[in-house]
């Protein structure tokens, strides 16, 4: 029986990458850069603000120094828009209505995560935990967040599933022996993450329920 739910956040609990894009070619913009395409910024979602800069086609200083730079510059101005992202159809009604614990254990900078919940209507819910991929020494496919969440939520590992859109997801369950539950509507392909072993996937979160309840049964 699932006891435990853990959210990744972008692309899984909340559609950022409209504001993810903006606010990449906002900061092209400053620098003299041309744009690049929704589905370029979109394909390098789920595993932080670094490895975003690192792996968008960019003609300019790739050196640490450089990246800091603009990442920087990238994060003056998602801090005014970020808020702008909505959730997920059927988010809302699950939390409001499930019987596991919840928590959240995401790439995205802590910060950005606990902005947004800790927010009405999200602030109601009882999160186990709300982690960021800054919130320990490292990210996801390790396994040292989820592992935090596993123990703070009292749970076995088989008693606890990650849903998610990307292969940090389903490769930190396997890292840590609990379910996985692959999103097709997020931002990489769903074969993509059923190869990589998924124990099941769902079109939207209003079939998430029925989905828990028949793992682990």
């Amino acid at each position: 029986m699932i006891k435990t739910v853990i959210f990744d956040f972008d692309g899984t609990m909340f559609h950022t990458a409209p504001e993810i894009h903006r606010a990449v070619n906002l900061t092209l913009k400053d620098i003299g850069h041309h744009e690049l395409s929704y589905d370029e910024v979109t394909h390098c979602i789920g595993q932080g603000l670094m490895y975003l800069l690192e792996h968008l086609k960019l003609d300019i200083d790739m050196s640490a120094e450089g990246l800091k730079k603009i990442a920087t510059l990238f994060r003056q101005h998602y801090n005014k828009i970020f808020h702008e992202s909505k959730p997920f159809p059927g988010l809302l009604e699950f939390l409001s209505n499930t019987p596991q614990k919840v928590a959240v254990g995401s790439n995205k900078d802590e910060k950005y995560v606990k902005a947004v919940l800790e927010q009405s209507p999200w602030n109601n819910f009882n999160w186990v935990s709300l982690n960021g991929g800054n919130t320990f020494s490292t990210k996801k496919p390790e396994p040292e967040m989820i592992e935090d969440i596993i123990i703070k939520s009292q749970c076995e590992p088989h008693e606890v599933a990650i849903v998610g859109d990307g292969s940090p997801d389903i490769e930190v369950a396997k890292n840590t022996g609990i379910y996985s539950v692959a999103v097709s509507y997020g931002y990489s392909p769903l074969q993509e993450l059923m190869d990589l072993g998924a124990d099941v996937s769902i079109d939207n979160l209003i079939e998430l329920q029925e989905t828990l309840n028949r793992l682990n049964t």
